[in-house]
């Protein structure tokens, strides 16, 4: 895949919610993943709709209104909008990690992870056990932190694992798909901070093992660790006007400043803009 390829996200005139009630209304803006180290974390008030967003654009959800497009690295572009257009196509693609680890309670560690393998194309399809098994084994891999062993987690039921334990299990499910982009809901937000750096250490590991993956995770934590390697925040936060905005922000102003107005990115080349967005209140 040429590193030139645009690897991009877009949003038109989007209007985002849930029951048909709208959250975020008229939302305008791209974001270049290259150009923001191909990691994004969303911020903002308890509310202020960073978990929607994060369902719309991982196609967990329908937009109410307007255009989603994802602009990928393999030359796709995916359209998501009212009518679904392109949905399960974003579904193939992307992950999403729930900020609990929804693991069913009578199967095992392996058997939970093959689930979604029965739904996925690839070798591990129909009689190719031995391609399955290389799968949950590399998953398991992919989780594992010092002093566990494979074999011993795959075998025990999620009322048997600690909360880093599931939440990483969790994780390993949503990378069973090889996604693009991985969508993650507050993966650190539940766990004492010996445990987060466990998880930040897994999702890290995921990042850097391919040069067109991206992650974009909601977060409420402002320590240096969670931030690592990222450049910029998109943050849902209220502007002069009263209304909340969508705006990108460097990470070091983030971090520095709990004001409810972003100071402007100096930056374009380096941080492109997101346009505001109006919030319903």
């Amino acid at each position: 895949m040429p590193d030139a390829a645009p690897f991009s996200c877009e949003m038109v005139d989007t209007r985002l919610g849930w029951g048909g009630n709208a959250v975020i209304i008229g939302a305008s803006l791209r974001l270049d993943l290259r150009a923001l180290g191909r990691r994004i974390a969303i911020v903002g008030r308890t509310g202020a709709g960073k978990t929607t967003l994060l369902h719309a654009l991982a196609g967990q959800t329908r937009p109410l209104g307007g255009e989603i497009r994802w602009h990928l690295p393999d030359g796709r572009t995916i359209r998501l909008d009212a009518r679904g257009r392109e949905r399960q196509t974003a579904r193939r693609i992307f992950s999403f990690v729930f900020q609990d680890a929804a693991l069913v309670p009578h199967l095992t560690v392996a058997e939970n992870l093959a689930l979604p393998l029965a739904t996925l194309p690839g070798p591990w399809q129909g009689e190719r056990r031995t391609a399955r098994q290389e799968r949950l084994d590399a998953l398991l891999q992919t989780v594992l932190i010092a002093g566990e062993e494979a074999m011993a987690l795959a075998h025990r039921f999620p009322d048997q694992l600690s909360g880093g334990q599931r939440q990483r299990v969790a994780l390993a499910q949503a990378l069973a798909a090889n996604p693009t982009v991985l969508f993650a809901d507050e993966p650190t937000g539940n766990l004492d901070p010996e445990t987060r750096d466990e998880m930040r250490l897994v999702l890290a590991r995921w990042f850097g093992s391919g040069p067109t993956r991206a992650l974009i995770w909601v977060t409420h934590h402002r320590e240096p660790c969670e931030f690592e390697n990222t450049s910029a925040v998109l943050s849902l936060e209220a502007g002069p006007d009263g209304n909340t905005r969508l705006t990108l922000r460097p990470v070091a102003d983030y971090r520095g400043s709990r004001a409810k107005v972003a100071r402007p990115v100096s930056s374009p080349a380096t941080l492109p803009l997101a346009s505001p967005a109006k919030v319903a209140p």
